[in-house]
């Protein structure tokens, strides 16, 4: 009986070996999976596919549309009028701030939360060879723009009237396309969250994430020109940082007018009637526009590279396999 159940056990594991032996190796290299169709097919179809999608879920674009419009009256009505209010210089700060957070936190939890479900449907049709990954990743990117950019002018234009910032079309152009380029930036560490992560997860870590980046960006409100070398070169590691920045020199520099002193006192007096005063005291005289737009820019490039390969990763369990292989030799010696 035990030569019997010893020859049934090698002949099951024989049989075993040669089954898994014989298996595709479905989750193998992914550069070796062939697609019948070529990039450009697949990145059209998934394009048109994820727009038609967007429009048909018309409840999270209507929620989406007036979350913008609501929150952008609350803001706008917060900071009425401090745009050009010389005795509120501080407000009109504090009011640059908060258009700053509210794209940050409105489009990093949205795939924070959404993308862990999508990557079930991802992983059965990208191993079913409908697509390839950068196909899927690039339409992915390109679909939520359109909708990105017209609800961030529609939040734009609410908050910069309301606030009575400068009516001029060269700012406001400068103040929308921060923003912006502020939006994907956010919904791209917003992916990198939500493929790295469930859900769960995802809702701890990305307040956890943008909690030290939101820090870092105000710092120094006040004492501008006194912030230690060593913390001035770690704000730049902040996009909201460059964000911030970005928005300030835009409302204040490049030839701002004096400002209104609105000060109802007998003896009224405004120190920051002259932006650049402010600009000094923020730590923000000297900066360009154009130089924290670049910086964001290439915040975006690196947030959105960086998702694509933990994608990349979540998908090819032969490379994870091997780093969980390796930490668990570690732990058993």
């Amino acid at each position: 009986m035990v030569g019997l159940g010893s020859t049934l056990g090698d002949d099951y594991s024989s049989g075993r070996k040669d089954t898994v032996a014989t298996m595709p190796n479905v989750y193998g290299d992914v550069k070796t999976l062939q697609f019948p169709t070529s990039f450009a097919v697949q990145y059209w179809i998934l394009l048109q596919r994820m727009i038609i999608q967007r429009f048909r879920n018309s409840t999270a674009l209507y929620l989406q549309i007036l979350h913008h419009i609501f929150s952008g009256l609350i803001v706008g009505t917060i900071f009425w009028n401090v745009g050009n209010n010389a005795s509120k210089p501080f407000e009109n700060f504090k009011f640059c701030l908060s258009v700053a957070v509210f794209f940050m936190y409105t489009y990093v939890m949205v795939p924070v939360l959404v993308l862990p479900m999508e990557m079930k449907l991802l992983r059965r049709e990208f191993f079913n060879r409908w697509y390839g990954l950068k196909a899927f990743y690039l339409s992915k990117t390109m679909s939520t723009i359109p909708t990105t950019i017209v609800l961030t002018m529609i939040f734009n234009a609410i908050v910069y009237w309301m606030a009575d910032q400068p009516m001029e079309l060269t700012r406001f152009v400068r103040f929308c396309s921060i923003n912006v380029v502020l939006a994907i930036i956010s919904e791209g560490l917003g992916i990198l969250i939500g493929i790295t992560f469930n859900c769960t997860n995802g809702a701890v870590v990305g307040p956890s994430v943008m909690a030290p980046i939101l820090m870092v960006a105000m710092h120094g409100m006040g004492y501008g020109e006194r912030i230690y070398p060593a913390m001035h070169f770690l704000m730049q590691f902040s996009f909201m940082r460059l964000g911030l920045v970005g928005l300030v020199t835009t409302l204040y520099s490049n030839g701002r007018q004096q400002m209104e002193c609105k000060d109802y006192s007998p003896f009224p007096y405004c120190h920051y009637s002259d932006p650049s005063m402010l600009l000094r005291d923020l730590g923000m005289r000297g900066q360009e526009t154009g130089n924290q737009l670049l910086g964001l820019l290439g915040y975006l490039l690196l947030f959105r590279v960086l998702a694509f390969f933990a994608m990349r990763f979540r998908l090819t369990t032969e490379l994870r396999s091997q780093i969980i292989g390796y930490i668990h030799k570690i732990i058993k010696h």
